[in-house]
């Protein structure tokens, strides 16, 4: 017998209302909040479905739920269905950063993380006042997507734009979201790599996330358990390019100061800075990833192959 494992979810908010699938028949299922209403609908109103959906709704104040199937709900089985939910979650974060932005939509306020909704407020800055009035409200900030004032934080799309957006997505995520069977090696290692891009997202600071996204990244481009940390910052460097050499040692640096100092970085925008670097790893590992599994499947010529002995 399936079940389901519940994910409430903050930065995805889907127009659908009706609801035509059976999530119990699907891998996994996004539904908008209407559509969970209606999934709710199916059982008794005395039901504990109904008494443990509407504590998540009224305390934590989602914005869509992620279903995962869970084909064992036994602990400590449900905990597979955990880490596959957390998989998922990090490739439709990497599907939705990479996407091109959508003038007419809400995406170009700035990034927009689809995750895992553990805390209803998010606070970047401080209440600031000085003697007559207030000077500054913290969850202004860009920064705090974790704000439940769901109005202009959240991208709302429909079913098929989410379909579109997965498929334009690196094709490790397309693999995650999609039927394929986890391989091994490598997509492995970007399975892993996807998981970790949403942990990081759970972050409550500027220094915190750039922290968070720059092991990320050293994930990423780890090639040995026992390496030093500058061996995998050269790695990265050749990975991503001479480009963005300047802002890796500055990734780097903030990273340095806040883990051994406390100190948070001085300029915010590193932040956005080791996100977009993290994304950018992620999709450049996958793709030399994929070149490096099809040169190591062809055949070497050898020189009694007519094409190496004539030259």
């Amino acid at each position: 017998m399936v079940s389901l494992a519940v994910v409430p979810l903050r930065g995805i908010m889907l127009s659908d209302e009706s609801l035509n699938v059976d999530p119990f028949n699907r891998p996994w299922t996004i539904l908008s909040l209407a559509q969970t209403d209606a999934f709710q609908s199916r059982y008794p109103l005395n039901s504990s479905v109904h008494g443990n959906f509407d504590p998540l709704r009224d305390r934590l104040r989602p914005n869509a739920y992620l279903l995962v199937e869970c084909r064992n709900s036994a602990p400590p089985g449900y905990l597979d269905a955990y880490d596959y939910a957390e998989t998922i979650l990090g490739a439709l974060c990497v599907s939705s950063l990479s996407a091109p932005e959508d003038p007419a939509g809400t995406r170009q306020y700035g990034p927009r993380p689809i995750y895992w909704t553990r805390t209803p407020e998010y606070c970047d800055l401080p209440l600031v006042i000085d003697p007559d009035r207030v000077n500054l409200v913290g969850h202004s900030s860009p920064f705090a997507w974790f704000s439940s004032d769901s109005g202009t934080m959240v991208g709302r799309i429909n079913t098929g734009e989410l379909s579109g957006m997965i498929a334009a997505a690196p094709s490790v995520a397309r693999d995650i979201l999609g039927d394929a069977a986890l391989g091994a090696g490598w997509q492995q290692h970007m399975h892993a790599g996807a998981r970790a891009v949403h942990a990081a997202f759970q972050a409550a600071s500027h220094g915190q996330l750039i922290a968070n996204m720059a092991t990320v990244v050293e994930m990423l481009v780890n090639a040995k358990s026992k390496e030093y940390w500058s061996q995998r910052k050269s790695r990265l460097k050749v990975l991503v390019g001479p480009a963005y050499w300047t802002r890796v040692e500055q990734i780097m640096a903030a990273r340095h100061d806040y883990a051994h100092e406390a100190k948070q970085p001085a300029f915010g925008y590193l932040a956005f800075g080791a996100l977009g670097l993290a994304v950018h790893t992620f999709a450049r590992r996958n793709l030399e990833s994929q070149r490096l599994a099809h040169f190591s499947r062809r055949t070497p010529k050898t020189v009694d192959d007519p094409a190496v002995r004539d030259g």
